[in-house]
């Protein structure tokens, strides 16, 4: 039953990008396109690349698509300095160590500290929650901020940007690999005459994966379900956007327990950004229970 309402959830949704991206074309209109400079946001100030005084990464949409990764914290892994606390299963919770730090690592999303407001844990990020798929630009810059951010950027900032509707590519994916690994995918940005919308859903799912040893006992991660999805409205200087979705998870803890952890986020913001200015409103929501 469980197998049978996750593709029936499925259907719907490509059912709902096949008709959004036909009226798409309908209302597509042709218009010059601008290139605009290299900015770095993360140091708060925009600033050129070059201008940046602290080692600075920046990994494009692009760069995300080829390298084949399947996870924000397989590209993090990449950049010198960083590394992932997740090493084995999906089922663990995946968190960022920068410089050898890993509560002074601020994270930012589109600017925004990713701090949920009913979260205690407020210093670190669980970055499952953050989709590759809705990820246009990652900035990593390394070195103290706490001048502008406080004691929790003594090691470094990292600045994720989502798409906005123009950059959402009409994709639908699907794949699997080992220990019953599956993710299926699909987008569409569709420009009309009165908004730009960019929709986005996925599901991933692991099952059972060796974590460590405990004596003689091999500590196992049994199971693995995501399910997450975005919808951004745009119009002149003016977008809105929703992330919403959950991730449990089930493993062996051994002596003999079986630990459950059942993860479910909402996030919500309002942006008027123009030449001068730029306001954003914003709003985090996490609930986590630990079941043992």
């Amino acid at each position: 039953m469980r197998l049978i309402l996750r593709f029936s959830k499925l259907a719907a949704f490509l059912s709902v990008l096949f008709l959004l991206s036909v009226a798409g074309e309908v209302l597509a209109q042709e218009e010059p396109i601008t290139v605009a400079p290299e900015l770095v946001t993360g140091s708060r100030l925009a600033e050129s690349l070059d201008e940046v005084p602290q080692a600075t990464y920046v990994v494009t949409a692009d760069e995300i698509e080829r390298s084949g990764a399947k996870t924000l914290s397989e590209i993090l892994d990449k950049i010198p300095g960083i590394s992932t606390l997740r090493k084995n299963s999906w089922s663990q919770e995946d968190r960022i160590k920068m410089r050898g730090l890993d509560l002074e690592v601020l994270v930012l999303v589109d600017g925004v500290p990713f701090m949920p407001v009913n979260y205690d844990d407020m210093f670190t990020a669980d970055l499952r929650s953050i989709p590759l798929e809705s990820i246009e630009r990652i900035e990593v810059v390394k070195g103290a901020g706490s001048a502008l951010y406080g004691s929790m950027a003594a090691a470094g900032v990292i600045n994720i940007i989502t798409k906005t509707p123009d950059k959402y590519k009409t994709s639908i994916i699907a794949e699997g690999g080992s220990n019953d690994w599956r993710r299926y995918s699909a987008s569409a940005g569709i420009k009309g005459e009165v908004f730009d919308v960019g929709i986005r859903y996925s599901h991933r799912e692991e099952g059972e994966v060796p974590i460590r040893y405990e004596g003689d006992k091999i500590l196992k991660a049994l199971d693995y379900d995501e399910d997450s999805a975005s919808v951004n409205l745009s119009r002149g200087n003016w977008r809105f956007g929703a992330d919403f979705g959950s991730y449990d998870s089930k493993w062996d803890g051994g002596n003999p327990m079986i630990d459950k952890q059942e993860d479910d986020y909402k996030r919500f913001y309002l942006k008027y950004a123009d030449l001068k200015n730029e306001v954003i409103a914003y709003a985090h929501f996490l609930d986590k229970k630990y079941i043992r």
